[in-house]
């Protein structure tokens, strides 16, 4: 995914031009319901993504540290 899609990619129905829509079937809706589902339960999330290599999203979970103890 191109760096300047990552801005975009949280919006619901976007779906980047890099990519072949023919080939990749989907709503444009996935990464923004994990990115709601992360603000309301106060988990970082976090996307990284280059051209050819891939794209990886994490999550942080440290925020129910003190919670668990």
């Amino acid at each position: 995914m191109a760096k300047e899609d990552l801005d975009s990619i949280l919006n619901p129905f976007f779906r980047s031009d890099s990519l072949n829509h023919a080939e990749i079937k989907g709503t444009g809706l996935g990464l923004f319901i994990v990115k709601r589902m992360t603000n309301q339960l106060q988990i970082k999330f976090k996307i990284e993504s280059e051209i050819g290599k891939g794209t990886t999203v994490l999550l942080s979970f440290d925020a129910y540290e003190d919670s668990l103890k």
